[in-house]
């Protein structure tokens, strides 16, 4: 049997990736002009929220809607004995309410780690409320509470139903705690450990199918380096991917912040954000809405021991979409379902599935430097062995397809 040629054929989708369009607003979620003190400001710019948010005791995981309107965290208030959730919301002329905790979803114990969805109508959370699943007791007979997984939604009066478990394999007699959803793909972000062991936490992912939580699996060993990785969210402000948190070597502090992208089948590698979020204390739950990054800290010029920072988001490289589609070079026949190897570093070779119409999805940055390569193989059975160089400088400087 005469073997046959491939061929394959970039087109340019989209250009850069969007950015929220306008300024750092974070303070305007205070419910007062803050007195003098109230809000410290580290050289980078980035700038603790002040009062009455930020209090002498823990203000923690920060999670904000699109629109930038609400924000939800959670607090140990002086003379309460846990952690709770709370609300503030600001409205049409930039004039933020109280903070107010969350009463129909707060329980007796502890409630902490929110993540409301941009569109404000998803809370999750974790709780170990009555209800949680639970180790049986140790050999002193000790009960070993765990935290579970809650959500709850929000109607159009801005009522919360009552919070229930996540439906589905989430929730185990582990913690599960910093949960985050990814609306684009409808799965469940959250970190899982052993009772008394946070040492070894890993970030896991569940899609939500025919109204549960389901096929839970752990996220790849680039993202679960075995230091403490958590709170895992979508990066609303890229085209792709995710920020969280981690203890592992190479940041400048204890935890710091990462983002990793994400191209519909796998992950890159987690890169390290700058000295404007990073610092050489705590960092984590990092997000961003309306062009500002949110993250609590306990660094120096805290107002309690952990507080909640507003800074204005690092503008992410522009990214080029290239749309791969691979076909028999006679008669042109689209091969689909077939895995295409893409090499871009020796050390960093990645794998992708044309769609039924013979095509991938590849993304890279705009501003690639002169000479930027990125080498493609096609093996396909009754084929010869497909192999061409790309250069990605040049496909970057090309205009958008109309489509």
């Amino acid at each position: 049997m005469q073997s046959r040629k491939l061929s394959f054929h970039p087109v340019l989708r989209s250009a850069c990736a969007g950015l929220w369009l306008f300024g750092l607003a974070a303070a305007s979620l205070s419910a007062q002009t803050p007195e003098r003190g109230s809000e410290t400001e580290s050289p980078a710019g980035l700038k603790n929220i002040g009062q009455p948010i930020n209090t002498p005791l823990d203000e923690f995981s920060p999670t904000v809607t699109a629109d930038g309107r609400t924000m939800v965290f959670n607090s140990k208030k002086i003379g309460e004995r846990y952690q709770s959730l709370y609300i503030t919301e600001r409205d049409e002329q930039g004039r933020g309410s109280p903070p107010r905790p969350l009463l129909g979803l707060n329980s007796i114990y502890i409630d902490e780690a929110p993540f409301i969805t941009p569109d404000g109508k998803l809370l999750f959370f974790a709780s170990d409320r009555d209800g949680s699943k639970e180790m049986q007791a140790d050999a002193s007979g000790r009960v070993r509470v765990s935290f579970d997984i809650y959500w709850a939604r929000r109607n159009a009066r801005g009522e919360w139903s009552r919070p229930l478990p996540v439906p589905g394999g989430v929730n185990t007699p582990d913690h599960e705690r910093s949960p985050g959803l990814d609306l684009r793909t409808g799965r469940l972000f959250f970190a899982r450990w052993p009772f008394g062991s946070f040492e070894g936490a890993r970030i896991y992912a569940a899609e939500y199918t025919a109204g549960r939580f389901r096929n839970v699996q752990a996220l790849p060993a680039a993202i679960n380096s075995g230091h403490q990785e958590a709170a895992f969210v979508p990066a609303l402000d890229r085209a792709n991917g995710y920020y969280f948190s981690s203890r592992r070597p190479g940041g400048p502090g204890g935890w710091d912040i990462y983002y990793v992208s994400f191209d519909g089948q796998s992950y890159g590698q987690p890169e390290l954000l700058g000295a404007d979020v990073n610092s050489e204390a705590n960092d984590i739950y990092y997000s961003v809405r309306e062009s500002v990054g949110f993250l609590c800290s306990d660094r120096e010029g805290v107002v309690g021991r952990y507080d909640i920072y507003g800074i204005p988001a690092q503008a992410p490289p522009q990214q080029t979409e290239i749309v791969v589609g691979v076909r028999a070079a006679k008669p042109g026949k689209a091969i689909a379902q077939t895995w295409a190897k893409v090499e871009r570093d020796p050390a960093a070779e990645r794998e992708y599935q044309t769609n039924p119409q013979g095509r991938f999805q590849l993304q890279v940055e705009s501003a690639a430097n002169a000479g930027d390569q990125a080498r493609l193989r096609v093996n396909q059975p009754v084929y010869l062995p497909f192999e061409e160089q790309l250069d990605l400088a040049a496909v970057g400087r090309r205009k958008p397809a109309a489509n």
